[in-house]
């Protein structure tokens, strides 16, 4: 069975509530990506402390968050950690479908349909999964297709209301309109 691979991007983690949130998610067995602004020397410090720990599994993320531009760094910075786990775990379809959706954060549809496809072919009843997979082919003019997945998603059992009430919209209107 395979085991879900956490990621988590925690802001301001350097130091203080920050550092002591990276410390406990780190015991928790999940992989961090440190964002700081200007603490660079205890950033480094914590990013040590983690990884000696466990070997790759902090990494560290300089950004001023107030400024539009840092978002695709930080966006980039978690495909440079997804892309180390997919090396190591490449039929794994939560790291699959999380590097494909970081792609289509980043508007590289191609890139992201190559993986979110795969995912789906790895885990074809998962809401998620299928719902990600409709959003790139609908980005991509398929949009046919697009529907036949968000449709599948009303079908599956155990699918959040939220999720519902959003692929209601997709079928309704398209993306354009969420």
């Amino acid at each position: 069975m395979n085991k879900k691979k956490q990621i988590a991007i925690i802001t301001g983690g350097a130091k203080r509530i920050g550092a002591s949130i990276c410390r406990r998610l780190h015991k928790a067995n999940i992989d961090l990506i440190i964002h700081y602004k200007s603490s660079s020397k205890e950033a480094k410090l914590l990013q040590n402390e983690l990884n000696e720990k466990r070997k790759n599994s902090a990494s560290l993320i300089q950004a001023d968050l107030l400024e539009s531009k840092s978002y695709s760094k930080i966006i980039n910075e978690a495909i440079k950690m997804l892309e180390t786990a997919y090396a190591s775990r490449s039929n794994d379809p939560y790291i699959i479908d999380s590097i494909g959706w970081a792609y289509y954060l980043v508007n590289d549809f191609s890139k992201a349909e190559k993986y979110l496809k795969r995912a789906v072919e790895l885990m074809p009843d998962d809401p998620i999964v299928n719902d990600h997979y409709g959003d790139i082919l609908w980005k991509l003019n398929r949009k046919i297709q697009a529907r036949y997945f968000w449709e599948n998603v009303l079908k599956m059992d155990d699918v959040e209301e939220e999720m519902l009430d959003k692929i209601n919209i997709k079928l309704a209107e398209g993306l354009e309109k969420l």
